[in-house]
């Protein structure tokens, strides 16, 4: 099978043209990636449509028809990346500086080098003629570093039948499949005001939610170990509380970010959640709620599904090397796709994701040159 050549020069400056957008989220901003995506790929010869679904915001969908009536095979990647904050980055983080084989700026690794790499592979089948026995999709989905709203629209779009989905975020060129799920909740805690010279006369919500952390810091939710994935964790990620510092504290909120591991039940954490509050708040005479702030499951694909074993073949003779399957513990749009597809997924793209959303993000040309060769080549091999 001959595998078309992937035009390195066109897919660093696609690749640099994409990183010049600021699509920070929020607010988001992903209408311009999108229109600059959808008119490449129109422009290759592939089916393209853009869903504007709020101001600055859009998905893009591009279709390499097929040959043959096979289920498509989907190709996803988010246009949003995390904020910045400039002064703190050695160069501006939206002006895809190139340093030898080093592209410096925000979303070079999560993920926009793996769309550009996505993109190219699709474009590259379309431009010499390929055809496969399946349609090829490409999606770029709004908002996944907030709430996931692209890919629930994507999800309830009519994409026709989907057999397997591939999502570019940054693995290093590993095959990963499985990542960890992630329950985000919101605690606070309510007591009642007093002057501070007299605390005795309120009930300290601040107090009470100290006793929380105490809980939480212990909890250790039951789990079936996963070979690829490691234990459930818990973080604490932000806290608020009180007024001022000579007022009791009336109400403190803090949230939580468990990741969850295949098997565990989301609304059962939620509950064990809910009873360690009550009761540490209650000790302190302050009341608790718990509010879910993103629930998005564990995604677990078995290692004798076709596409992993596809995969892990094209890896070895594409890239080199002994590969074998991984697990991340961040999550990903498939959180929402592969729930609502049913399909087998795989995660795979340049990158490394020790660098996502850090200060200094950067990634190699040639590592996402690698990527789009990869998709490229497996897209040929499932046919």
């Amino acid at each position: 099978m001959t595998r078309p050549a992937i035009p390195e020069a066109e897919l660093g400056d696609l690749l640099r043209r994409l990183i010049r957008i600021d699509s920070c989220n929020p607010p988001g901003r992903e209408a311009p990636v999108a229109e600059l995506l959808g008119g490449w790929l129109r422009e290759a010869g592939l089916e393209v449509e853009l869903d504007r679904f709020a101001a600055g915001r859009a998905n893009v969908v591009a279709r390499w028809r097929g040959s043959g009536d096979e289920p498509a095979l989907l190709f996803n990647g988010h246009l949003d990346t995390v904020p910045v904050q400039r002064e703190q980055w050695r160069h501006d983080p939206h002006a895809a500086v190139v340093e030898g084989d080093v592209l410096h700026g925000r979303g070079t690794v999560d993920m926009k080098g793996g769309v550009a790499a996505l993109a190219m592979a699709c474009a590259t089948l379309a431009r010499t003629g390929v055809r496969l026995q399946r349609d090829l999709i490409f999606a770029g989905t709004a908002g996944e570093e907030v709430d996931c709203c692209g890919s629930q629209r994507l999800a309830a779009d009519d994409l026709g039948p989907v057999g397997a989905l591939v999502v570019g975020e940054p693995t290093r060129l590993q095959v990963v499949t499985a990542h960890k799920g992630a329950l985000w909740l919101e605690i606070a805690t309510s007591g009642r005001a007093a002057h501070g010279s007299m605390p005795e006369q309120g009930s300290n919500a601040i107090a009470g939610m100290c006793r929380i952390i105490d809980r939480l810091q212990a909890y250790r939710p039951a789990h079936r170990p996963h070979p690829l994935l490691g234990p459930p964790t818990v973080n604490l990620g932000t806290i608020r509380g009180g007024a001022k510092v000579n007022i009791v504290a009336d109400r403190c909120v803090l949230t939580a970010d468990l990741r969850s591991v295949p098997g565990q039940d989301h609304a059962a954490l939620r509950r064990d959640v809910c009873e360690l509050a009550t009761a540490a708040s209650a000790e302190a005479g302050v009341t608790a709620q718990v509010e879910v702030l993103t629930d998005r499951p564990a995604i677990d694909t078995p290692v004798h599904e076709p596409l992993v074993a596809t995969a892990l073949e094209v890896t070895g003779r594409v890239l080199g090397g002994a590969p074998a399957p991984r697990g991340v513990s961040y999550f990903s749009d498939a959180s929402v796709l592969t729930p609502a597809l049913g399909v087998p997924t795989l995660i795979f793209g340049p990158g490394d994701e020790r660098l996502a959303h850090q200060v200094d993000e950067h990634t190699t040309l040639s590592s996402v040159a690698a990527a789009a060769r990869f998709y490229t080549a497996l897209a040929q091999a499932l046919g």
